[in-house]
């Protein structure tokens, strides 16, 4: 919850069904194979779409319950011929307090 007692679309979300799964999955791989150390930076690719919102929820969640301090990059890839609200995204993932990274791809295709 914010300051002015709002509740934020970031704030901790109640996990049930296969979210929750997911997070306990996620949390056993993390520890039985030492994905992550601290300092690290997991960049995670975003599409806007829920897959990958929801890892990134995930991850979010993961780095205020564990005592691994490591850094989370949303990264979107902008092309030219998937269309998507990009505004919109940029402003959850900044929302959320999650650096945010955009990477131009230009499709060179059929240019000599």
């Amino acid at each position: 919850m914010r300051k002015s007692g709002v509740k934020d679309k970031c704030d901790k979300i109640p996990l049930k069904g296969k979210v929750k799964d997911v997070y306990k999955q996620m949390g056993k791989a993390i520890a039985d194979y030492g994905m992550l150390a601290d300092g690290d930076k997991v960049l995670i690719g975003v599409s806007g779409g829920v897959d990958s919102l929801v890892l990134l929820k995930l991850f979010q969640m993961r780095q205020a319950r564990i005592p691994i301090k490591f850094d989370i990059i949303a990264c979107f890839i902008d092309t030219n011929f998937i269309k998507i609200k990009k505004r919109e995204l940029a402003g959850y993932v900044k929302s959320c307090n999650i650096d945010y990274v955009v990477k131009k791809l230009e499709n060179n295709r059929g240019r000599s």
